[in-house]
Formats: structure tokens, C-alpha cells, sequence
């Protein structure tokens, strides 16, 4: 964690296993994996917690399960 807080949930490994389900998962198509990962870049740009950052992963990969069935690309305002 960072000024040396103490990471008690351990947020950053949960936000490891996060990506790694998404990016194992076979149901969410390689562009929505794309667009999550870069979505949270810019999260981590803004400074938003790892708590966050990995319910956004954890949110967005459930959701590009159910895209991927309808065959949707998931669009983020990337500004």
C-alpha cells in the first residue's frame, strides 16, 4: 500500500487474481479484456483505491460475460 499502510484485505492481490481471471477467461472477448485493462490504467492514473480498481475488474469481466453472449463491445469514455 502506499505511505505505508497496511494492505489488512489484501486489495492488491485480490486486484492481481481480478486480471488474471479476466484475462484467463475465454467468454470475454480479447477487445472487451483490452478495453477493461485499459480502464483501469486510468484509474490508477486517477489515484482511486485498489478496493475499487478491483471491484471495477471484478464488475467489468461479469459484465463482458454477459457481452460477449450478445456479442457487445464494451465502450468506456476514454477521455
Amino acid at each position: 500500500m502506499r505511505d505505508g499502510q497496511i494492505d489488512l484485505h489484501e486489495y492488491g492481490r485480490r486486484l492481481e487474481r481480478a486480471i488474471r481471471f479476466l484475462n484467463a477467461h475465454p467468454k470475454v472477448s480479447k477487445k472487451n479484456k483490452e478495453k477493461t485493462l485499459q480502464f483501469l490504467e486510468r484509474l490508477k492514473a486517477e489515484g482511486l483505491s485498489l478496493a475499487r480498481q478491483t471491484g471495477y475488474v471484478q464488475r467489468l469481466t461479469t459484465i463482458g460475460v454477459h457481452a460477449m453472449a450478445r456479442r457487445y463491445v464494451l465502450k468506456y469514455a476514454l477521455v
